[in-house]
């Protein structure tokens, strides 16, 4: 259960923890978990004193679903550094483990598999890699036929 998110009845248990003014460890224990997370979540959410276990619920909900822009989006030279790599058939293992060795660019590294999602992934296309794309020409083109002819699944 580590790293799982808290649930509802766990923010619940947290409130009635914090008004029988039992400590964190007490808490946690009683969750099946460790102090950490239970610590965050108060910290979070007001402290002991201000802890409300509904709006905790509403702004966990809120800040799950916000949309947050990849690292391609935000790093334009390492957008460009990856599609030139790609442009000139480097593996996105090859990239990432090369970026990862030089301190990547603009102190922003990227996985092999972060690669794989940029080119192809449920994140979509990052700016000018689509296949339709006219903004970067034969570059885009180029990282679209890379991701063609890697294998994975069905193909």
């Amino acid at each position: 259960m580590a790293g799982a998110v808290l649930s509802a009845h766990e923010l619940e248990e947290i409130r009635v923890g914090l008004e029988a003014a039992e400590s964190f460890t007490d808490i946690a224990r009683r969750l099946h978990r460790t102090p950490s997370p239970v610590s965050q979540e108060v910290r979070r959410n007001g402290g002991r004193l201000r802890y409300c276990a509904a709006e905790a619920s509403v702004r966990a909900a809120e800040n799950r679903c916000r949309s947050r822009p990849t690292k391609f989006q935000r790093n334009r030279p390492l957008t460009d550094h990856v599609e030139a790599r790609l442009v000139a058939l480097d593996s996105p293992t090859t990239i990432a483990v090369e970026l990862a060795r030089a301190g990547g660019i603009g102190g922003d590294t990227v996985s092999a598999e972060t690669i794989y999602q940029g080119v192809s992934g449920p994140g979509g296309w990052p700016p000018g890699w689509g296949p339709n794309s006219t903004a970067r020409g034969v570059a885009g083109s180029a990282a679209v036929e890379w991701a063609k002819s890697q294998p994975g699944p069905g193909r």
